[in-house]
């Protein structure tokens, strides 16, 4: 490959990856939005079958998959409502239901 080539091709993927961080962060601010409206409604009367605790449910599943990536996760930290929300949603009796792990805190592995 030439040196002209390959510089392209390097300028090109670091475009894509500049993208691919801006939706990662977009798409994690847009969950954010949906995950705190729901956290606040949840209490320590909410069954496992009310539809708060079903939305929390996914929204801790991709919280759980975009943390296994490095950039995701540096974005997760950089939003600390996220941090709070799930500190919120461990407190109460659903946790197990809702994070879909025990209590030792491991979902975020």
């Amino acid at each position: 490959m030439s040196p002209a080539i390959s510089e392209r091709v390097v300028n090109t993927l670091t475009r894509v990856l500049w993208y691919m961080s801006v939706c990662v962060c977009f798409f994690l601010q847009a969950l954010q939005g949906g995950f705190s409206r729901c956290v606040n409604v949840l209490s320590h009367s909410s069954k496992s079958d009310d539809m708060a605790v079903d939305v929390c449910t996914h929204i801790c599943r991709c919280y759980r998959v975009s943390a296994q990536f490095e950039g995701c996760r540096e974005a997760i930290v950089e939003v600390p409502a996220i941090v709070k929300d799930i500190c919120r949603v461990l407190y109460y009796k659903v946790r197990r239901r809702v994070t879909g792990t025990s209590h030792d805190g491991r979902w975020f592995k």
